[in-house]
């Protein structure tokens, strides 16, 4: 925020709110949006967004997609410690 008397940036609307209250607001907004539409209208929501993406990667974009979670799969679970063994 500026706080110099004779500056002439004048903050308005979200910029001149504290960062708790512009969270309150967006947090009022989320809930309202979650009852208007209800759970079949975020179904409804996700699956436009898939089809989107869809037409975006093709079918070859998925099969890139997919291999490249396995390698980073793969070299996730190669990094790991193998856990302790407890001795009887």
């Amino acid at each position: 925020m500026v706080t110099e008397k004779n500056s002439r940036v004048f903050l308005r609307g979200f910029a001149s709110m504290t960062k708790e209250r512009v969270l309150e607001i967006a947090r009022f907004g989320g809930t309202a949006r979650a009852q208007q539409l209800g759970r079949e209208g975020y179904v409804q929501m996700g699956r436009k967004g898939g089809f989107t993406r869809s037409a975006q990667l093709g079918h070859e974009g998925y099969v890139n997609l997919g291999k490249k979670g396995g390698r980073k799969k793969k070299e996730n679970f190669q990094n790991l410690e193998p856990p302790p063994r407890i001795k009887k």
